[in-house]
């Protein structure tokens, strides 16, 4: 289901960073009125129905970092910012593997960025 059907429900209880797996590409989240839209938001994904979604409720803004890499497409490192504090989010999604094996998903990063770990 898309993100915007449930962002209601979501918002309720009032997240700083939503990490959306199967999210829309931001140019198709169109929200119900009275629902508050993100502040900042990254996508990953070749799917414009079914990406990776990160989205700001506050002033926290993001940045995917130039060592992401394209071959792990739903594992992606993002700096997150506010003023002068950062700090780094690993968005994972399993979305696409078959049958889903969340070990291999995470564990496969680990390669790529054990240096930051």
């Amino acid at each position: 289901m898309a993100f915007r059907k449930k962002a209601e429900m979501i918002l309720a209880y009032q997240p700083d960073i939503v990490v959306v797996p199967e999210c829309e590409h931001p140019d198709k989240l169109k929200f119900k009125p009275g629902i508050p839209t993100p502040k900042d938001i990254v996508w990953f994904g070749s799917n414009t129905n079914k990406g990776l979604g990160v989205l700001s409720y506050t002033d926290l803004r993001f940045k995917a970092l130039d060592i992401h890499n394209e071959k792990l497409q739903l594992i992606v490192p993002i700096e997150v910012r506010r003023r002068k504090t950062s700090f780094l989010l690993f968005a994972i999604s399993s979305l696409g593997i078959c049958p889903p094996r969340h070990a291999l998903v995470t564990m496969r990063p680990s390669e790529c960025f054990s240096r930051m770990l």
